[in-house]
Protein backbone atom coordinates (compact mmCIF):
# COMPACT_ATOMS: atom_id res chain seq x y z
CA UNK A 1 0.00 0.00 0.00
CA UNK A 2 3.00 2.43 1.01
CA UNK A 3 4.11 1.88 -2.75
CA UNK A 4 1.13 2.63 -3.75
CA UNK A 5 0.94 5.61 -2.63
CA UNK A 6 4.66 6.75 -3.29
CA UNK A 7 4.11 5.71 -6.97
CA UNK A 8 0.92 7.76 -7.23
CA UNK A 9 2.72 10.83 -5.13
CA UNK A 10 5.54 10.59 -7.29
CA UNK A 11 3.11 10.14 -10.42
CA UNK A 12 1.33 13.04 -9.65
CA UNK A 13 4.74 15.08 -8.79
CA UNK A 14 6.84 14.04 -12.18
CA UNK A 15 3.20 15.02 -13.44
CA UNK A 16 3.57 18.65 -12.69
CA UNK A 17 7.26 19.37 -12.74
CA UNK A 18 8.04 18.53 -16.35
CA UNK A 19 4.96 20.89 -17.67
CA UNK A 20 6.55 23.42 -15.27
CA UNK A 21 10.27 22.46 -16.44
CA UNK A 22 9.31 22.45 -20.34
CA UNK A 23 7.27 25.73 -19.84
CA UNK A 24 10.44 27.13 -18.01
CA UNK A 25 12.34 26.22 -20.86
CA UNK A 26 10.37 27.41 -23.36
CA UNK A 27 9.95 30.50 -22.16
CA UNK A 28 13.85 30.77 -21.89
CA UNK A 29 14.68 29.36 -25.67
CA UNK A 30 11.42 32.24 -26.68
CA UNK A 31 13.26 35.21 -24.52
CA UNK A 32 16.43 34.34 -26.10
CA UNK A 33 15.07 34.08 -29.53
CA UNK A 34 13.11 37.70 -28.88
CA UNK A 35 16.54 38.72 -28.00
CA UNK A 36 18.09 37.42 -31.26
CA UNK A 37 15.83 38.91 -33.24
CA UNK A 38 16.16 42.46 -31.58
CA UNK A 39 20.13 41.83 -32.08
CA UNK A 40 19.50 40.89 -36.01
CA UNK A 41 17.45 44.07 -35.95
CA UNK A 42 15.14 41.45 -37.91
CA UNK A 43 12.48 44.79 -38.63
CA UNK A 44 15.12 46.86 -40.28
CA UNK A 45 16.19 43.38 -42.39
CA UNK A 46 12.36 42.91 -43.44
CA UNK A 47 12.32 46.42 -44.35
CA UNK A 48 14.96 46.48 -46.51
CA UNK A 49 13.77 43.29 -48.17
CA UNK A 50 10.64 44.74 -48.86
CA UNK A 51 12.51 47.44 -50.18
CA UNK A 52 14.16 45.04 -53.26
CA UNK A 53 10.78 43.18 -52.78
CA UNK A 54 8.38 45.46 -53.44
CA UNK A 55 9.78 47.05 -57.00
CA UNK A 56 9.81 43.98 -57.86
CA UNK A 57 6.20 43.22 -57.36
CA UNK A 58 5.42 46.51 -58.51
CA UNK A 59 7.76 45.76 -62.12
CA UNK A 60 5.80 42.21 -62.56
CA UNK A 61 2.40 43.67 -62.12
CA UNK A 62 3.43 46.41 -64.70
CA UNK A 63 4.54 43.99 -66.76
CA UNK A 64 1.12 42.15 -66.92
CA UNK A 65 -0.45 45.13 -67.52
CA UNK A 66 1.65 47.43 -69.38
CA UNK A 67 -1.33 50.00 -69.67
CA UNK A 68 -1.55 50.16 -65.25
CA UNK A 69 -1.11 54.03 -65.08
CA UNK A 70 1.69 54.70 -62.63
CA UNK A 71 -0.17 56.62 -60.18
CA UNK A 72 -1.72 52.80 -59.08
CA UNK A 73 1.63 50.94 -59.15
CA UNK A 74 2.57 53.85 -56.42
CA UNK A 75 -0.60 52.63 -54.70
CA UNK A 76 0.50 49.47 -55.07
CA UNK A 77 3.64 49.79 -53.48
CA UNK A 78 2.50 51.86 -51.03
CA UNK A 79 -0.14 49.95 -49.42
CA UNK A 80 1.69 46.70 -49.83
CA UNK A 81 4.73 47.80 -47.65
CA UNK A 82 2.57 49.59 -45.54
CA UNK A 83 0.48 46.52 -44.54
CA UNK A 84 3.02 43.94 -44.07
CA UNK A 85 4.90 46.66 -41.64
CA UNK A 86 1.76 46.81 -40.15
CA UNK A 87 1.53 43.22 -39.74
CA UNK A 88 5.32 42.80 -38.22
CA UNK A 89 4.21 41.71 -34.75
CA UNK A 90 2.44 38.75 -36.14
CA UNK A 91 5.99 37.79 -38.52
CA UNK A 92 8.13 38.12 -34.81
CA UNK A 93 5.49 35.72 -33.05
CA UNK A 94 6.34 32.95 -35.73
CA UNK A 95 10.04 34.26 -36.07
CA UNK A 96 10.12 33.19 -32.33
CA UNK A 97 8.41 30.06 -33.20
CA UNK A 98 10.49 28.99 -35.86
CA UNK A 99 13.60 30.06 -34.25
CA UNK A 100 13.08 28.16 -30.64
CA UNK A 101 12.13 25.04 -32.95
CA UNK A 102 15.51 24.77 -34.25
CA UNK A 103 17.68 26.15 -31.69
CA UNK A 104 17.92 25.52 -27.60
CA UNK A 105 17.67 28.92 -25.67
CA UNK A 106 21.72 28.51 -24.72
CA UNK A 107 22.38 28.22 -28.73
CA UNK A 108 20.26 31.10 -29.50
CA UNK A 109 22.37 33.51 -26.79
CA UNK A 110 25.22 32.13 -28.45
CA UNK A 111 24.04 33.25 -31.92
CA UNK A 112 23.45 36.77 -30.38
CA UNK A 113 26.51 36.80 -29.10
CA UNK A 114 27.84 36.24 -32.09
CA UNK A 115 25.77 38.86 -33.92
CA UNK A 116 27.33 41.66 -31.45
CA UNK A 117 30.81 41.32 -32.60
CA UNK A 118 32.29 43.04 -35.32
CA UNK A 119 32.28 40.32 -38.08
CA UNK A 120 28.47 39.07 -36.79
CA UNK A 121 27.75 42.93 -37.44
CA UNK A 122 29.33 42.73 -40.59
CA UNK A 123 27.17 39.50 -41.21
CA UNK A 124 23.91 40.88 -40.58
CA UNK A 125 24.67 44.09 -42.77
CA UNK A 126 25.58 41.77 -45.60
CA UNK A 127 23.93 39.56 -45.35
CA UNK A 128 20.44 40.91 -47.46
CA UNK A 129 22.82 41.77 -50.84
CA UNK A 130 24.32 38.35 -50.76
CA UNK A 131 21.13 36.34 -50.41
CA UNK A 132 20.07 38.85 -53.70
CA UNK A 133 22.81 38.69 -55.32
CA UNK A 134 22.74 34.48 -54.55
CA UNK A 135 19.19 34.63 -55.78
CA UNK A 136 19.93 36.12 -58.61
CA UNK A 137 23.25 33.88 -59.64
CA UNK A 138 20.70 30.90 -58.78
CA UNK A 139 18.09 31.98 -61.20
CA UNK A 140 20.61 32.59 -64.20
CA UNK A 141 22.65 28.93 -63.40
CA UNK A 142 18.79 26.94 -63.29
CA UNK A 143 18.54 28.89 -66.59
CA UNK A 144 21.16 28.16 -68.30
CA UNK A 145 21.20 23.98 -66.95
CA UNK A 146 17.70 23.90 -67.98
CA UNK A 147 18.32 23.08 -72.08
CA UNK A 148 20.58 20.56 -70.47
CA UNK A 149 18.29 18.86 -67.55
CA UNK A 150 15.21 19.32 -70.42
CA UNK A 151 17.39 17.12 -73.31
CA UNK A 152 18.55 14.36 -70.45
CA UNK A 153 14.90 14.00 -69.28
CA UNK A 154 13.61 13.49 -73.07
CA UNK A 155 16.56 11.03 -73.21
CA UNK A 156 15.76 8.91 -70.39
CA UNK A 157 12.23 8.91 -71.30
CA UNK A 158 12.95 8.07 -74.84
CA UNK A 159 14.93 5.23 -73.83
CA UNK A 160 12.27 3.78 -71.72
CA UNK A 161 10.13 3.81 -74.55
CA UNK A 162 8.31 7.76 -74.04
CA UNK A 163 7.82 9.94 -76.80
CA UNK A 164 7.19 13.51 -77.18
Amino acid sequence: MRRTIFALLLAATLATTVPVAARAADAAAAAAARDLIQTMDLQSMIDKMLGVLTPMIVQQVKAENPEIPDEILTVISQEFMTALKEDYATFEKGAVAVYTSHFTADELRDVAAFYRTPTGRKTLEKMPLVTQQSMVLGQKWAQASMPRAIERVKRRLAEMGYKN
